[in-house]
């Protein structure tokens, strides 16, 4: 069924899964650096988080769409996710000292200190689950040199 390419039935779900499940923790993570990054006094900030969400979900659908022809697409959006996420705290520091990680635990702030917590957490889990997948592709590489 791999031989069919992405043209065929086959092709096209896979690459479609690849895109949404996979484009979807990355737009999330990169509403939330958008949330810190645009200025405050942005006129409408809502939808400018809306569209930068949507535009990154795209991106990173047709990123994984056409990177799953060489079987990339799923180790390529895991660590684009890992990076997104784990600069999530980094960028809140920066954009907004009094809401950095320690200072909002620090200050008893608990719900603050956990988005950043939570995108630390899910960092290394998309981390690991870039390189395992990354390992996967080599050893079935190695299968089909070997057949």
């Amino acid at each position: 069924m791999r031989e069919a390419g992405i043209v065929s039935g086959y092709g096209l779900v896979r690459a479609l899964n690849v895109g949404v499940v996979g484009g979807f923790p990355f737009a999330a993570a990169a509403m939330l650096l958008a949330n810190r990054l645009l200025p405050w006094h942005l006129a409408d900030r809502a939808a400018a988080e809306i569209f930068v969400f949507c535009g990154a979900w795209g991106a990173a659908a047709l990123w994984g769409a056409w990177a799953d022809r060489r079987d990339r697409g799923w180790r390529d959006l895991f660590a684009a996710t890992a990076i997104a996420l784990a600069s999530i705290p980094v960028v809140n520091a920066v954009a907004t000292p009094d809401s950095a990680p320690w200072r909002t635990l620090q200050s008893g702030q608990h719900g603050l200190a956990a988005v950043d917590l939570t995108a630390l957490a899910l960092a290394i889990a998309f981390g690991w689950m870039a390189m395992r997948v990354s390992r996967r592709h080599r050893v079935t590489q190695g299968e089909e040199a070997i057949a």
